[in-house]
């Protein structure tokens, strides 16, 4: 088990899928098993968090994570590789977004203006469905 806030890509190369620890400790995560790349569609743990491949606006490619809400199945927020392999989330909700595009442009510098629209893809899929992936536009 790991704290949510110390999560990093690194964790996710280990271990490419993460959900809520059943714990009272409502801030820590633990890896998913997953068979043959089927994501588990347990209600019981609310959100995953799933490896991904994210693709910039200028065609580069570069590692990530999306969440995904288990109750729709739903992405709600994507993660970016940083530096040291730190993640910053970003909100498919426009007014969530604001500190972590910050974070963003300083982390991207001149090219965080080539980030978006950011393409996001998964090597899983829930049951009888297509894979994770779609866009992230501002």
């Amino acid at each position: 088990m790991k704290d949510v806030a110390e999560l990093t890509y690194a964790d996710f190369v280990l271990h490419p899928v993460w959900s809520w620890a059943e714990t009272d400790d409502e801030s820590l995560v633990e890896p998913v098993p997953c068979q043959g790349g089927v994501l588990p569609d347990e209600h019981t743990r609310d959100s995953l968090f799933v490896a991904a491949t994210l693709r910039l606006a200028d065609g580069t490619t570069t590692p990530g994570t999306v969440s995904v809400r288990l109750s729709d199945r739903s992405v709600y927020a994507v993660g970016v590789a940083v530096a040291n392999d730190e993640l910053v989330e970003v909100s498919l909700q426009a007014q969530l977004r604001g500190d972590a595009l910050r974070e963003l442009a300083h982390h991207f510098g001149p090219r965080a203006a080539s980030v978006f629209p950011l393409r996001f893809s998964t090597d899983f899929a829930f049951a009888g469905g297509r894979r994770l992936a779609g866009t992230l536009a501002l």
